[in-house]
């Protein structure tokens, strides 16, 4: 009994050793001043129309910024992208918010939401809320060039899952969209 006890408790420690090795804080906090105003001209090459299409499908993007007040207690603003996108498969419209596409962000219709990485220039990920599925998908879309961009991967948003949960993703993945 007593050797069991020493197992267990060697086992507890250990555990907690390791774990405060994996401890890690999910974002940097920063100090909002009152009046701060946090601008990231890395999203304006991905203002526009994008749209792909194939034969079987086809899936268009409008990326807009905008500045907008955080929900922090000072008065402080940040540049975002909002979006708006439409999936067509087979002809039939799988879902469509562009029709929201003159909203602002306080009307809260966007269905695509970034901060950005106002470190990262080519780059960025991007929140899809969908209509058919009912889930959010995170969207890593990498700049090419100025007509063109790529969706380089879709999936979905980590965190806790409950019942019922549908892992597939509808939309096309690793496709180049062009500039409309």
């Amino acid at each position: 009994m007593k050797s069991l006890n020493k197992t267990v408790k060697i086992f507890i420690i250990i555990t907690m050793y390791l774990t405060s090795f994996n401890c890690n804080a999910q974002y940097q906090s920063k100090d909002f001043a009152n009046g701060d105003n946090y601008l990231n001209n890395n999203l304006d090459k991905f203002i526009g129309t994008w749209k792909y299409s194939d034969a079987n499908q086809s899936f268009t993007i409008i990326l807009k910024k905008e500045n907008i007040r955080l929900p922090v207690v000072n008065d402080v603003r940040a540049d975002a992208m909002i979006g708006f996108h439409k999936f067509i498969k087979s002809g039939n419209v799988i879902e469509d918010t562009t029709i929201d596409y003159n909203t602002n962000f306080s009307d809260k219709k966007f269905s695509l939401f970034t901060f950005g990485d106002d470190n990262e220039i080519t780059e960025f990920n991007i929140g899809l809320s969908s209509n058919s599925t009912k889930k959010n998908v995170s969207v890593k879309i990498e700049f090419i060039d100025f007509n063109h961009i790529k969706i380089t991967r879709i999936r979905n948003t980590p965190g806790l899952k409950l019942k019922p949960f549908n892992p597939i993703i509808i939309y096309p993945q690793n496709i180049i969209l062009m500039r409309q």
